[in-house]
């Protein structure tokens, strides 16, 4: 943002999720069957992040040791994406802080369905 008035087109998405094709999901390449995969991955491990927990400290202690595995860029691209619905926005553990757990969870099923469709 370089003016006040950037923050309702940079930041509407924490107020509602715009509609986005799923090819913003698409990580250089990767078949969507692997999003897919990975957005459910993550759906599963949020889940079993205790409300206390749901902070960046807490979502970066559960979700970035996933990423050494499955990697770093086919993870976080598509839950930031999922979540902002942008191809530039915040980070995804920023995002989902101010979210909160039940709308990431809303935004992550959103994302899955679209791939599914």
């Amino acid at each position: 943002m370089k003016i006040l008035s950037d923050f309702k087109i940079a930041a509407d998405f924490f107020f509602e999720l715009p509609d986005y094709n799923k090819g913003l999901l698409v990580w250089k390449g990767i078949e969507e069957n692997k999003i897919k995969n990975n957005l459910k991955l993550l759906s599963e491990e949020i889940k079993k992040i205790p409300e206390a927990d749901f902070d960046i400290r807490g979502l970066e202690r559960v979700i970035m040791p996933l990423t050494e595995v499955w990697g770093r860029g086919e993870l976080l691209w598509p839950l930031r994406a999922s979540l902002s619905g942008k191809a530039a926005s915040p980070g995804p553990f920023e995002i989902m802080e101010i979210l909160g757990k039940e709308e990431t969870l809303k935004r992550l099923e959103i994302a899955v369905n679209k791939i599914s469709l």
